[in-house]
């Protein structure tokens, strides 16, 4: 201990000979709060400009020279968000750097050794907010422990902020969630919410205002529903109703204004109320699914339970209005094709199969659809009436898929081997059970049988079409 004493004081003595008005323990004090900080936070929080401060660390770095280092640069792609361009250096606070804080009234400051990105990140934000309270008058607190009832419990925040009105509050710094967080998060809340069933939480606003290292978009929503499915799972688990509010918002929108009030603007979400819908940009699948694929392995069903139930908010959210609904016009379609028929019936229906082959006309991409359902497998089939039932299901699902129906209880569509008014063996049965899929054009009776029709006619008048006949009729 003697010689590490020792060591330390003769640095020090030589950074007050190599460096003016002690600027080297100004700078070291930018890495009290994380034990990281980047170029530019360094600068900003010393007020030293860039020359200055590259002579002042050049000359740290060689008063050290023989002894552990002072600050580690940092070989790593993290970066705050709202840095663009090349990034700045990211300082780590090194041992011979730790020990002269410890000399300097700051007992609790220990070497940084951080190297993970995800960590790095972090503590560069925590940096960022802590910065932005002492800016502005704040008594703040940064991840110092929290003590709490009566069995040695520790809650350890990432910032403690005494409040202008007396109040404290809980600020915390979070990061885009994956499947490998989920745990943690779970862990999180768990500990919140037992801190504040207890008689120290009474000094503080009972809610967390998380500040997320993230923009608005995509990222941003599912990270919070993985957070609002959590917030579920701990009211489950604990039978208690959640005894805090957890307020989101982004850390660039927040460091342009920084709240420190206790009321809040309405730019923070309370991610303890129900999810609202927020329009976004469209997005690249690709995209999409490098996302996914980034999510990670969860440990527990209890896990999965909660990243599927964002995910489910994510889709109905941003997805699901995207998607094609049923066209109830097709009914209507249905009828114009049918009853264009020719009063003698002792001829083909050759109004019908012009305006039916015109229609499909105008939609190439059902055709192509339509072909493969129907001749898939030609030439390597045996067509008994049991597999000829299946592939005419097969096209009839994909012809109504296309207008966003799918069979269900009110609504089936089905082959069958019960001919009414085809003149084939085959046939195609429609039961609409739901007054709303009929009702609005015509009879219900017409209504089905003129979609029955057209649905058989694919197989009757395959080639007519334009479809080929099917090799099975």
């Amino acid at each position: 201990m003697l010689k590490i004493f020792s060591e330390t004081e003769q640095l020090q003595d030589a950074l007050d000979d190599a460096i003016p008005e002690r600027n080297w323990l100004r700078i070291l004090e930018v890495f009290v709060p994380t034990g990281v900080a980047d170029n530019l936070q360094i600068q900003e929080m010393s007020g030293l400009d860039r020359n200055k401060l590259r002579r002042f660390l050049e000359k740290m770095e060689q008063s050290a020279l023989g002894l552990p280092p002072v600050l580690e640069v940092l070989e790593t792609s993290a970066r705050r968000i709202n840095i663009h361009g090349r990034p700045p250096k990211i300082y780590l606070l090194g041992k011979s750097g730790a020990a002269l804080l410890q000399a300097n009234g700051h007992e609790n400051v220990r070497q940084c050794a951080l190297k993970n990105e995800i960590a790095v990140s972090h503590a560069l934000a925590m940096l960022s907010l802590h910065h932005a309270a002492q800016q502005a008058g704040c008594l703040v607190q940064t991840d110092q422990n929290l003590s709490y009832g009566n069995n040695g419990q520790v809650l350890r925040p990432d910032h403690q902020l005494a409040l202008p009105d007396g109040d404290q509050a809980l600020y915390e710094i979070e990061q885009d969630a994956d499947r490998k967080l989920v745990a943690r998060i779970l862990e999180s809340l768990k500990n919140k919410q037992a801190f504040f069933q207890t008689e120290e939480s009474k000094a503080f606003l009972p809610e967390v205002r998380m500040v997320l290292n993230l923009e608005y978009g995509q990222r941003w929503n599912h990270t919070l529903n993985i957070w609002r499915e959590a917030c579920k799972v701990v009211v489950e688990q604990t039978k208690l109703p959640l005894g805090f509010k957890l307020l989101a918002i982004p850390i660039l929108e927040f460091l342009r204004t920084p709240e420190w009030d206790v009321e809040l603007s309405p730019r923070w979400q309370d991610v303890t109320a129900p999810a609202k819908k927020r329009s976004l940009p469209e997005k690249d699948p690709q995209d999409e699914i490098e996302e996914i694929a980034t999510l990670g392995i969860t440990n527990s069903i209890a896990e999965d339970c909660i990243l599927l139930e964002a995910l489910k908010q994510d889709y109905v959210a941003n997805k699901l209005h995207e998607l094609p609904k049923p066209e109830l016009k097709l009914f209507e379609l249905a009828r114009v094709i049918y009853f264009a028929h020719e009063i003698s019936w002792m001829a083909p229906p050759y109004t019908s199969i012009y305006l039916f082959k015109s229609y499909l006309e105008l939609h190439p991409d059902l055709v192509t659809n339509l072909r493969k359902a129907i001749h898939s497998g030609r030439g390597r089939m045996y067509w008994s009436p049991k597999t000829i039932l299946h592939r005419m299901q097969m096209v009839i699902n994909t012809f109504m898929a296309y207008y966003g129906f799918r069979v269900s209880k009110s609504f089936q569509i089905f082959a069958t081997v019960e001919p009414e008014e085809s003149t084939s063996q085959f046939s195609v049965k429609v039961e609409v059970l739901h007054k709303d899929l009929s009702s609005d054009y015509g009879e219900a009776a017409d209504t089905k049988k003129s979609l029955a029709w057209m649905l058989w006619a694919l197989f009757e008048y395959g080639a007519e079409l334009g479809l080929g006949r099917p090799e099975f009729w």
